[in-house]
């Protein structure tokens, strides 16, 4: 888990993008897998758009706040 939140290699920035692009792709296909309700194409292309930039500020935020509490702790 400390490698995929926290390493800036290749491989981990890849990973990380390919999890984001799913779980927003899962959300926006949410109402067909579970035949609640159906949703335009367009409106899905918003909406995968819209939570891999909201997923990319979480994990962005999770490793700053990793990044932070680090030098904390080498500065004490």
């Amino acid at each position: 888990m400390e490698w995929f939140l926290h390493s800036g290699s290749t491989g981990a920035r890849l990973a990380r993008t390919l999890v984001e692009v799913v779980l927003a792709w899962i959300i926006a296909n949410i109402g067909d897998i579970l035949n609640l309700f159906t949703i335009g194409g367009t409106v899905k292309a918003l909406i995968v758009s819209g939570m891999t930039v909201v997923f990319t500020a979480l994990l962005g935020f999770i490793s700053d706040n990793k990044k932070k509490e680090a030098e904390d702790g080498a500065e004490d």
